[in-house]
């Protein structure tokens, strides 16, 4: 495809017929406005107006992320959560210039929880031929041609990347892409971009006014769902207008003409016109050229003062500028610089005037130059100097002093102004707006006359010119309000406040039809209608929710049927609406006052019941008189018990006094009442049970002290009649339930001491005729129900004692003594059982059981360690152990009298004798000396000058030395040396062993030790010659 074929057509075919089809049926206004701004940047291209006739819809969202990957996370996450809130998937599209792309976007949607199912092309690059429900579309801007969807995506319209270009051709035609792009949104639109790249140039060319720039999916609300577009179309809409002959337009466009000038030269000059159309042509009111000086931002703003002021003296129809073209080189080093210019001169210069434009609500149009040329000559190719001389032919000056200083940029200007003036479409658009202002004014006409159905038709009429005409869909609106056809009213009135939101006299005439829909109820509920009434305000609330009024309307119709619980409902939706408004207030009290006279009513008749619901309902809301109310029907329920405990019917009043505290908890009163209920019935445990409750409300009641009072007297007197019986148990029960009443009552704890004295003394009793077991089950059981109860414990020892039970007697004394540390009859107890220990291990002797003996010993001395008799018999008991010990060694039975040494020692490790003995027994054995020797030290070392084993430890040496004499007899050297040395150890003086010592080493050649060893001789005897010469001999 070459765009060539587009802007040589009519040079191709000259004699074809231009139809120009400007009407976009899909989008919004505002992308449609956007996308016409964004083209009109392109000087190649066939100039048209778009426009739409659809509604005017949300600016276009420009969303600027921080890389590629929060650009694909950003889109998936808004398009996830439009999802969640209702959205169709396959109302989204994102469109990329780069397949590449497709990578981040698909890896974002399957990263979403729940995955977003998504479309895209098939392996060869083709669109499927159907797409599935429930799925995103992902596809090239290339792919997306003649595809259309209600909210697009387009991403990465970064620097380098949208545009992607060459050469200037290239720029123009991804200017164009983008366009497409746009174009495929039918109600939404987000053009999104990311660093490094930057910002798109293309998005420059986008006024303020239609680019709304955000940061984050936040900032970015859900689309609504679309509304449909479609409109009636008629005859004066759909068929193409020939335009008017130029003399028959008549006066009053007017036009401001700009030539943008270099504002990035040296030398800057734009050049500015003010061109009306008149009846019989064209005429210019005022034209200059301005030379701004400064820097390029200076230059702007003093541009933008002058165009400012130039709006302000001329207030224009439209404001028509020239587009100026840039050379490109054809080198490809040029490109850039060719690029950067065209941004500076262009997209700096033009952009302002375009905000300025956009800022005062004025139509603003951009042309070629090639256009501009042929509106004032009518060549296309024509140069500067014919250019002047066009416009000054075409147009009157009304500064004729002037029209010689007509410049080449005021000149563009005014022709730039002739380019909007004789636009076929610009011209049938004069005309229809004149046609549909008679038709409205004829409508007006007619609705002050009250020729309400010619004022409707007349209105119909002007609305089939221009269907987007909010006056005149207002004007219908109140014709038919004036006809009293409210719902048709409103629907023509909110078309003309969808077509203008900021439509007055839409907003004053839906006002009225509110009004109207609640003075339809107010008539009803002034004529006592009330069904009709509340059909009425229910239908004014459906269609203006937040309409107060018509809730206390409601609530006001209700509260006259006497339904309460409606009216209050839908009074407190209203008080949701506005929480001090005061008629919704003031119905609010009414309802609070229906409610307390009907509870009064109730009381009146005896009606508890309903009385208290409704007095109950009053205090909910806050009524101030309830609380009396409820105070005086609770005093009615606690009257009637009485009236019944007055006549003594008891299960009456109990049932009177039971209901009234299930529905007043806190009534200390009644808790009271039912409390004497129950004491005439004599249930003392219920009646005890009530006067707790209440002591627990007001411990200070004084009906509440004397119920006590005389519940606490009741249980003494049955508790003193069971303890006269013997029934200890029934008696101490009845005290108990009295203490739990009061804990310090006098009267209930001298019973209680009385009780236990009763069980003590029946203990005693069975002690007295030596029925231990009775009396050891009647002690335990005073114990167990009195603790702490001294001497029932020490009986209890003494019980124990006598059955012959010496463990738990001794248990039951400790805990006497534990209660009373220095209670005598429990440390004469412990002596007793201290001698019945004694006496224990005496006959344990006897029978020859040292053990046993030993334990009945030690268990005396546990309980009374100054107890002499223990200590002998303790003494007697280690002399058995050891006495055992040398019967053996007497009767040479070795191994037996060192095991018996043994267990004596283990016994009694001070023991002196016992480590003697052992060491005997060893020496005699003989197989283990170092064992007697190691035996009789440790009896010296308990008894340093213990003759004894002194005697053994001789005896342990000399056998040692018997026994190396004859090692050294038999030739064992070393064995002989072994024991020498181990005497030598004990006795280093013995010059006989060191003698010995030093001749074996002889025998056995080591000469170096002999010598030594007659050195030790001669160190204990210096005058042994013998040593010396063994000594020289050795040495030798």
């Amino acid at each position: 495809a070459d765009i060539q074929n587009i802007l040589n057509f009519q040079n191709d075919y000259p004699t074809a017929k231009p139809i120009t089809l400007g009407q976009n049926y899909r989008s919004t206004q505002k992308i449609v406005e956007a996308s016409r701004a964004l083209v009109e940047f392109n000087p190649e291209r066939r100039e048209k107006d778009l426009f739409t006739k659809n509604f005017k819809g949300k600016k276009v969202k420009h969303l600027h992320c921080e890389n590629a990957d929060v650009e694909a996370n950003t889109i998936a996450d808004f398009i996830s959560r439009a999802i969640q809130e209702g959205q169709n998937p396959s109302d989204f599209a994102v469109l990329y210039r780069k397949k590449a792309q497709a990578h981040t976007l698909e890896e974002a949607f399957r990263n979403r929880t729940p995955k977003i199912r998504y479309y895209n092309l098939d392996k060869k690059g083709n669109l499927l031929s159907k797409q599935p429900k429930c799925t995103v579309s992902l596809m090239t801007i290339h792919k997306s041609k003649g595809l259309e969807f209600p909210n697009v995506f387009v991403s990465g319209v970064c620097s380098g990347l949208l545009p992607l270009y060459k050469s200037k051709k290239d720029w123009d035609e991804e200017l164009r892409l983008l366009y497409v792009a746009m174009t495929r949104a039918e109600n939404w639109l987000c053009l999104s971009s990311y660093e490094p790249h930057g910002r798109s140039e293309f998005l420059s060319y986008i006024p303020s006014s239609l680019l709304k720039t955000i940061k984050t999916r936040d900032n970015i609300r859900i689309p609504p769902k679309p509304e449909e577009m479609e409109r009636a179309v008629t005859k004066e809409s759909s068929d193409y207008i020939e335009p008017l002959p130029e003399k028959l337009l008549g006066a009053g466009m007017t036009v401001i003409g700009i030539d943008p000038g270099n504002v990035d030269a040296r030398e800057t000059n734009v050049g500015w016109s003010v061109t009306q159309k008149t009846s019989d042509g064209y005429s210019v009111l005022d034209y200059n050229t301005e030379h701004p000086s400064g820097k390029k931002e200076d230059k702007l703003k003093k541009i933008e003062r002058k165009i400012n002021s130039l709006v302000a003296d001329f207030p224009p129809d439209a404001i028509a500028v020239e587009k100026i073209e840039v050379a490109i080189g054809e080198v490809e080093d040029t490109i850039e610089k060719a690029k950067a210019k065209w941004f500076h001169y262009v997209a700096s210069c033009v952009a302002t005037i375009r905000n300025i434009a956009d800022r005062h609500g004025i139509e603003c149009r951009l042309y070629t130059a090639q256009d501009v040329k042929y509106a004032a000559t009518g060549n296309r190719s024509a140069n500067k100097e014919q250019v002047k001389a066009g416009v000054k032919k075409r147009c009157t000056f009304r500064i004729f002093q002037n029209i010689a200083n007509v410049d080449d940029h005021s000149a563009d200007a005014i022709a730039a102004s002739l380019c909007y003036l004789r636009s076929h479409l610009n011209s049938s658009r004069f005309e229809g707006n004149k046609r549909k202002e008679e038709r409205w004014n004829k409508g007006c006409a007619y609705l002050d006359k009250s020729q309400y159905d010619a004022a409707v038709s007349e209105f119909r009429e002007a609305i089939n010119i221009d269907p987007i005409y909010p006056d005149a869909h207002c004007g219908l609106g109140r014709a038919y309000f004036a006809q009293g056809d409210l719902e048709t009213a409103e629907k023509s009135a909110r078309e003309a406040r969808r077509l203008d939101s900021n439509c007055q006299k839409a907003d004053a005439l839906l006002k009225a039809i509110k009004h109207a829909y609640y003075n339809r109820g107010r008539n009803h509920l002034e004529n006592r209608q009330y069904d009709e009434a509340i059909a009425a305000f229910e239908e004014t609330i459906n269609k203006y929710p937040s309409f107060i009024e018509a809730y206390c309307g409601l609530a006001r119709a209700y509260l006259e049927q006497d339904k309460l619980i409606e009216a209050e409902k839908v009074i407190k939706n209203a008080l949701k609406l506005e929480d001090n408004n005061a008629s919704a207030l003031q119905v609010l009290e009414d309802i609070k006052q229906k409610y307390y006279e009907r509870g009064m009513s109730s009381l009146q008749q005896g009606g508890l019941v309903p009385a208290e619901k409704q007095a109950r309902e009053a205090l909910r809301l806050g009524h101030q008189l309830a609380h009396h109310l409820l105070e005086t029907i609770k005093q009615a329920y606690y009257n009637r018990g009485y009236d019944h405990l007055d006549n003594r019917r008891y299960d009456e009043a109990i049932a009177a006094f039971e209901e009234t505290i299930n529905k007043y908890p806190s009534f200390t009163e009644a808790y009271c009442g039912l409390g004497w209920v129950y004491l005439g019935k004599n249930n003392l445990a219920m009646a005890g049970r009530s006067v707790r409750s209440a002591y627990e409300l007001d411990p200070n009641s004084q009906p509440v002290l004397q119920l006590m009072e005389a519940i606490k007297g009741r249980h003494c007197e049955l508790g003193r009649d069971y303890l006269n019986q013997g029934n200890l148990s029934a008696a101490e029960e009845s005290a108990s339930h009295a203490l739990r009443l009061d804990p310090d009552y006098q009267p209930v704890l001298e019973l209680l001491e009385d009780i236990r004295q009763a069980y003590y003394k029946l203990g005693l009793n069975l002690l007295n005729e030596l029925q231990y077991d009775a009396a050891i089950a009647a002690f335990e059981e005073t114990v167990n129900r009195y603790p702490k109860f001294t001497e029932a414990h020490c009986e209890l020892g003494w019980a124990y004692l006598r059955k012959g039970n010496l463990a738990a007697a001794e248990s039951s004394a400790n805990e006497a003594l534990r209660l009373v540390p220095n209670y005598q009859s429990a440390l004469k107890l412990r002596e007793t059982i201290a001698q019945k220990h004694y006496e224990l291990g005496r006959n344990y002797i006897i029978q020859d059981n040292l053990s046993a003996a030993e334990i009945s010993a030690k268990k005396a001395l546990r309980l009374f360690p100054d107890y002499q008799p223990p200590h002998l018999l303790l003494e007697n008991i280690k002399q058995k152990y050891y006495n055992q010990g040398y019967d053996h060694l007497d009767n040479q039975r070795y191994d037996e009298a060192i095991e018996a040494f043994t267990k004596t020692i283990n016994k009694y490790p001070n023991f002196a004798p016992a480590h003697c003995g052992l060491a005997q027994a060893y020496l005699k054995q003989g197989d283990d000396l170092t064992a007697a020797e190691s035996s009789a030290n440790e009896a010296l070392r308990l008894v340093p000058n213990y003759q004894l084993p002194c005697a053994v430890l001789e005896g342990v040496k000399r056998e040692r030395y018997n026994r190396a004499i004859a090692y050294i007899e038999v030739g064992e050297y070393v064995r002989a040396i072994e024991l020498l040395l181990k005497i030598v150890s004990v006795d280093p003086t013995n010059k006989k062993v060191c003698t010995d010592l030093a001749d074996v080493y002889c025998l056995m050649g080591d000469d170096a030790k002999a010598a030594s060893w007659y050195q030790k001789v001669i160190d204990i005897d210096p005058n042994d010659k013998i040593a010396y010469i063994e000594l020289g001999n050795a040495n030798y």
